[in-house]
């Protein structure tokens, strides 16, 4: 008997995605970009639009070098499961279950660990605090549960100018961004594993 899915979602790609039978195959780089490029931060409640995407972009310019690709990537789950705040996260067991094997899948296709590094965990946290100064109204507790301290408006803006980026904007830097870090990347992941590898055109590659 064929196999038709029940709870699946289509992907910018025309792919189907399958919530009860994740498979590698599925996953898209392309459909990464759009979909985080179009998806806004703080479930839309910033004074601009700001989106998940233009976050990576940014956490991979402010992060330790080494750990550029995995800061790009550490929220590419969200493509596919959307973007939830961090207290909704933490009363939906459900949620995080699955956002957990989709992220898994996704370390496994682009060599990254399954659990996030703390170099990147600590630029994440110290952005949303930046994020929260620059982009939302004045909060009306205090944020300390995040334990740390935000950058300043000038290693935010970093490399990328202050004006708002747009999702198109966004799709096109966060491409870029990904073939720039991809090969050192992954020739670094499979050189720890002891791997050799030989590069096709773009990002694709063949193991020897």
């Amino acid at each position: 008997m064929t196999y038709v899915p029940k709870n699946w979602m289509q992907t910018y790609t025309g792919k189907c995605f399958d919530l009860d039978n994740i498979d590698i195959n599925d996953y898209d780089i392309q459909d990464i970009a759009h979909a985080l490029s179009m998806l806004c931060r703080f479930n839309g409640h910033c004074k601009r639009f700001y989106s998940v995407g233009e976050h990576l972009l940014r956490c991979s310019y402010l992060v330790a070098p080494g750990f550029e690709f995995e800061a790009l990537m550490h929220d590419a789950s969200e493509a596919y499961i959307s973007d939830m705040p961090r207290p909704m996260k933490n009363i939906m067991p459900l949620y995080k279950e699955m956002e957990k094997k989709v992220e898994i899948a996704i370390a496994s296709i682009y060599y990254l660990p399954r659990d996030m590094s703390p170099e990147v965990k600590e630029v994440d946290n110290r952005i949303v605090l930046t994020e929260r100064d620059l982009l939302l109204v004045k909060p009306p507790y205090d944020w300390a549960h995040y334990g740390t301290t935000s950058f300043t408006k000038k290693e935010f803006y970093g490399v990328y100018s202050q004006q708002a980026m747009s999702p198109e904007v966004c799709e096109r830097l966060f491409i870029k961004r990904f073939k720039e870090l991809w090969t050192p990347h992954v020739t670094e992941a499979l050189k720890r594993m002891r791997m050799p590898v030989a590069f096709s055109e773009g990002t694709g590659l063949v193991q020897l």
